[in-house]
């Protein structure tokens, strides 16, 4: 069997490690892989996945948009620290290269936040050893998208904004806007432009 290629890629994140830990293991795949990166393609749709990813040993077939699937099993979590996982029966354009993959996340204290790596141990086919190389690096583009797409995954919700609505106060006021005409005028040389004058028509109810 040949030598799996490692290639890996971090990041440190202003959050603690429980939140990017898990802001990253549930996260939906179609939303954080959504563009491509040369060969390898954005993943289009999860497909036999039951309930929220986080199980050991949990199946989901992976669906890319030019048309290749691969079988992910979740093999371990150690939360809030890694967790890892196998994709095997590959199939599409990725096939002939590469028999399978072992990917890990690490996450890792670092200052006030965290540090987080992610990890492929490619398994090539004998035809793909020479181009494993080249793979790496498409793999490293495409991790560098991963990373811009997720930003949101880390970051707590905002609060909600109170919407103030119409009429639901006594000092509720409803204002209109009528532009007058705004017409140039020439004097001479000069360019004369008038000033707007809105016309304001208002309604404003009041209990008092």
């Amino acid at each position: 069997m040949a030598t799996p290629i490692l290639v890996e890629q971090s990041r440190a994140i202003p959050v603690s490690v429980r939140d990017a830990f898990h802001g990253t293991l549930p996260v939906s795949l179609p939303t954080i892989f959504r563009r491509r990166y040369a060969l390898l393609p954005p993943i289009k749709e999860v497909r036999g996945q039951v309930g929220t990813w986080g199980q050991v040993g949990q199946m989901r077939t992976v669906v890319t948009s030019d048309g290749g699937t691969m079988r992910e099993v979740l093999k371990d979590v150690d939360a809030p620290h890694s967790f890892s996982y196998q994709l095997s029966a590959i199939t599409g354009p990725m096939r002939p290269l590469v028999d399978s993959i072992d990917g890990r996340w690490e996450f890792i204290p670092k200052g006030t936040g965290t540090l987080i790596t992610w990890r492929w141990a490619l398994h090539p086919r004998g035809v793909g050893v020479p181009l494993m190389p080249l793979v790496g690096k498409m793999w490293l583009g495409y991790a560098g998208n991963r990373w811009s797409s997720s930003r949101n995954c880390f970051l707590p919700p905002s609060p909600p904004v109170a919407r103030r609505r119409e009429g639901r106060t006594p000092w509720a006021k409803r204002i209109t806007t009528e532009a007058t005409p705004h017409r140039p005028v020439y004097r001479g040389a000069r360019l004369v432009v008038p000033v707007r004058r809105p016309r304001f028509v208002g309604r404003v109810r009041s209990d008092g």
